[in-house]
């Protein structure tokens, strides 16, 4: 694990504060963050607000869920489901790191996430294409099936254009319902359509509010 310095509270985007990662404290194991565009100097830490704002103010570009200290597993469409340090989204000036807390996340809970994340490590869209069993057993074959209607042939080129958003919340929303009373809550069982990173870390059904008066999510 990397050694961050102690940063220096700083305006980042929508005048948040910028925190040292603290594995433990202010991110778990199946906590779900969420990459948002950087807004003024960039934060390299973990973007918190230290006063309540409108969710919707913030741009939710990609999820991502944790897996244990400075580990992440994603879905784009390039690469697959993978495993990325946390530094690497850390340290892309372009993005900062928010994390949500699910609702009464225990140490049970957060373990059964991350295990459904790492069961899909590997995962890749040519194994998709070419094996019907992939398109029938994991959370890719469902989200292909409603996110593109049209015939198969046609997947390659939209999923260039438009994988990777709804890609990465589906990857989330998977992990997430592997847990039985998140598979019922708020957009998780709403999923007439594919899921959007924006509306999935909207979810004040299914993630806990944050505390403002203290830089950990609230239990």
């Amino acid at each position: 694990m990397p050694a961050w310095p102690r940063l220096p509270a700083s305006a980042s985007a929508a005048s948040g504060l910028c925190l040292p990662p603290k594995f433990g404290d202010n991110y778990k194991l199946g906590y779900i963050g969420f990459l948002i565009p950087a807004d003024g100097p960039t934060c390299s830490g973990i973007l918190h607000f230290p006063r309540e704002i409108p969710l919707a103010s913030l741009r939710a570009l990609r999820a991502f869920v944790i897996v244990g200290e400075n580990r992440a597993m994603e879905a784009t469409a390039a690469r697959g489901v993978r495993e990325t340090p946390l530094e690497k989204f850390i340290d892309d000036p372009r993005l900062s790191v928010v994390f949500r807390k699910p609702r009464k996340l225990d140490a049970a809970a957060g373990q059964r996430v991350a295990e459904a994340a790492l069961a899909q490590s590997g995962l890749r869209y040519d194994q998709i294409l070419t094996a019907a069993r992939f398109l029938s057993a994991s959370f890719l074959g469902r989200w292909l099936r409603s996110a593109f209607p049209e015939p198969a042939a046609r997947f390659p080129g939209l999923l260039e254009d438009r994988a990777d958003p709804w890609l990465s919340a589906e990857f989330a929303a998977h992990c997430l319902a592997a847990v039985p009373h998140y598979a019922d809550t708020g957009i998780l069982a709403r999923r007439a359509h594919p899921i959007h990173p924006q509306e999935l870390f909207e979810d004040s059904d299914l993630f806990a509010a944050w505390k403002f008066s203290d830089p950990a999510p609230a239990n």
